[in-house]
């Protein structure tokens, strides 16, 4: 049995943990690999995301707002 889908805070998520993880749609995490725009790790032909590089990226790309 896959234990990536059963632990409550894998290391690697596939697509559509990422999506649910950063609220946003299974399409639009297709979009940002095709883009290249989220690190990736390939599994065979399956793209998984490590969620410490997700987080790092959140990161990196956030804007931080001035008030």
């Amino acid at each position: 049995m896959d234990n990536i889908g059963t632990q409550l805070n894998p290391k690697l998520l596939d697509v559509k943990a990422l999506a649910k993880y950063l609220s946003l749609t299974e399409w639009s995490i297709r979009n940002l690999v095709r883009k290249q725009k989220l690190p990736i790790t390939r599994i065979g032909s399956r793209i998984m995301f490590e969620r410490d590089s997700i987080d790092a990226w959140i990161r990196k790309h956030s804007v931080k707002e001035v008030i």
